[in-house]
């Protein structure tokens, strides 16, 4: 199919997953009863994603540098919107949506303008539920075909158009963790659009596991964590009209960081702090200059410092 055929485009984010980019262009391929236009959006991958993009057809792809997930989908988002897209499908390269998940999602279109997304289950056992949802643990659980105000944003989250022309656009300054939930924020109550979990569609997702923070990380390639903790008062803000409530859930946010590396972090416990208090200082103030060079770079004048 020739790109911009269809009135729904589907955004895919990638970066250095080429096997997994081709599985999950495959499964979008080989959708059910509707064909979507597909957007690549290829962060700057280095191992041979750009050279196969190249050779595939009926793809629109924009290579651009990598400056994190919330960048690519800024791009993608604002291109399918620009080129006339009426839904726009979002979708993170190691997801597959199963062979029918857009054509059950479009069976509920009336709902718009909204946003619908599918239940993501493990990739493996293609029944459990990976993201929280409630008390429900599979899809088995699921007895309303829709559930109102659900949803796990760029996990074959679909926006309609008319939702990204009055919430904007995902803030691509905030780079990666946290990012998505700032923006579902913005949507559903900042611009108090209706969000529908479609019980019957599914997108199939790696599980899962251990939260980060409670096991060791790694402060030399830790640099994801700087955005967890320094994007936690923008969600929080973008969650609470009232910028006191705001402001006391990202106070109550940073008490419990600390916590975590107190109990569970064994190896470079100071200069976890150091990098923890630059973060919060920065989501405090509003600062988001600090992209993911910067942030390896400070990282890297912390651990030389320690020696």
């Amino acid at each position: 199919m020739i790109y911009g055929q269809s009135n729904v485009t589907v955004v895919v984010v990638t970066f250095n997953r080429r096997q997994l980019l081709e599985r999950c262009l495959d499964a979008i391929k080989n959708q059910r009863g509707v064909t979507p236009n597909i957007l690549v959006v290829n962060n700057n991958s280095t191992d041979g994603t750009t050279e196969w993009l190249a050779t595939q057809e009926g793809l629109k792809v924009i290579s651009q540098e990598n400056k994190g997930g919330a960048f690519g989908f800024y791009t993608g988002i604002k291109t399918a919107f620009e080129d006339g897209a009426e839904w726009i499908w979002c979708m993170d390269d190691d997801g597959q949506p199963a062979t029918d998940a857009l054509m059950l999602l479009l069976k509920h279109q009336d709902k718009k303008p909204c946003v619908l997304s599918p239940v993501v289950l493990d990739i493996e056992d293609r029944k459990t539920i990976v993201f929280k949802t409630g008390n429900f643990k599979t899809y088995m659980d699921l007895k309303e075909p829709l559930i109102d105000n659900v949803g796990y944003p760029f996990n074959g989250t679909m926006l309609h158009r008319a939702v990204v022309e009055k919430a904007g656009l995902p803030r691509k300054e905030l780079v990666i963790w946290g990012d998505e939930s700032e923006y579902w924020n913005r949507i559903l109550y900042r611009h108090q659009f209706h969000a529908y979990l479609v019980s019957q569609s599914h997108h199939y997702h790696p599980a899962q596991y251990t939260l980060f923070y409670l096991k060791e990380w790694d402060l030399k390639t830790g640099w994801k964590v700087y955005f967890y903790i320094r994007n936690k008062p923008f969600v929080y803000q973008s969650r609470y009209t009232s910028a006191f409530i705001a402001h006391v859930k990202a106070y109550y946010f940073v008490l419990g960081f600390f916590y975590t590396i107190m109990r569970y972090q064994k190896n470079d416990k100071k200069l976890k702090f150091k990098l923890a208090r630059k973060a919060i200082k920065d989501g405090f103030r509003g600062n988001t200059s600090m992209g993911i060079k910067d942030v390896v770079q400070y990282i890297a004048k912390l651990t030389k410092s320690k020696n």
